[in-house]
């Protein structure tokens, strides 16, 4: 038998019965196919994470939106962002940290 579309299992794996019979193998295409699985089981909670850190970090002035920006740079206004979203996040860890 060719070892080249095969992958060694844990113990675990084998014990829920899904391991070649006797040899302790799994199909390379099975594990391909859980990774895949787990990838888009958590590709939103990632989503969210992403669109949360921008909005914590502000780089690029996230809190506004695209008509708004508009219409301040029509005035000649700067976008005036005073970041209370960070100062409230920060403050809630420590609280929390302290609270331990």
């Amino acid at each position: 038998m060719s070892q080249t579309n095969i992958v060694r299992l844990f113990p675990e794996d084998i014990a829920d019965g899904q391991g070649a019979p006797g040899a302790g193998l799994l199909p390379l295409e099975r594990k391909k196919k859980q990774f895949r699985e787990a990838e888009e089981a958590h590709a939103r909670a990632r989503e969210l994470a992403r669109r949360d850190r921008r909005y914590y970090d502000n780089f690029d002035d996230g809190q506004w939106d695209g008509h708004e920006k508009q219409v301040l740079r029509q005035r000649n206004q700067p976008i005036p962002t005073n970041n209370q979203v960070r100062r409230k996040v920060n403050f809630m860890l420590g609280f929390e940290q302290r609270g331990r």
